[in-house]
């Protein structure tokens, strides 16, 4: 089976989870009042993040563009990253370098989309793990409430693999039309935002 195939398949099967799981936290007759203020706060800061929102969507594309099965194993990677991250940055103080962290992440990411590097998919896996604990580490540090932290953990998790996968999606469609040299083209982009979040920063 094609890598395209497997990418399609495993993509709607993991969004239809997803999608699944959403529905079921937005009913409240299921879960209390807290854990749905903390998803939907999860799902709110990680969407209406531009650095973690773009940081996200380079890995979905980077994961394409590595191939093999790099497109399943670096949102894992990510996952729990941002997850410790969360967890360690709860009652952490360090939020300048937490800051040079998320926006260090953008700038590399985007250097690797744009000069096409495919590094073995472990080692890909390792950088974006870490790259992704200054992410998590941030959200840590921003969830003011004290109720419902491992809800807007939940939230979290859910936009991010939403918005890989979105990237993956985006970076699929561009080989199928045979547009290939217009991921490179975003990766550009994703460098220049970076270069922008250092500037406003």
């Amino acid at each position: 089976m094609s890598n395209v195939r497997i990418g399609l398949l495993g993509g709607s099967a993991l969004l239809g989870l997803l999608m699944a799981a959403a529905a079921v936290m937005a009913d409240s007759a299921v879960f209390s009042a807290e854990v749905e203020q903390g998803v939907r706060a999860g799902l709110v800061h990680q969407i209406s993040g531009v650095v973690h929102l773009v940081m996200m969507l380079a890995i979905g594309i980077w994961a394409w563009q590595l191939g093999r099965n790099a497109w399943f194993w670096l949102p894992i990677g990510v996952i729990a990253a941002l997850v410790l991250g969360s967890l360690l940055g709860r009652n952490a103080m360090a939020q300048t370098l937490c800051q040079a962290g998320t926006i260090l992440s953008v700038l590399m990411l985007g250097a690797m989309i744009a000069g096409n590097v495919r590094w073995p998919v472990m080692v890909s896996l390792t950088l974006v793990s870490v790259l992704s604990l200054f992410h998590g580490y941030g959200h840590g540090l921003e969830y003011a409430d004290p109720n419902g932290f491992m809800a807007y953990i939940a939230g979290i998790v859910i936009a991010s693999v939403l918005a890989m996968y979105c990237g993956t999606g985006l970076a699929m469609l561009l080989d199928i039309t045979h547009r290939r040299r217009n991921r490179e083209l975003l990766g550009a982009l994703t460098l220049l935002s970076g270069a922008a979040m250092v500037w406003l920063a």
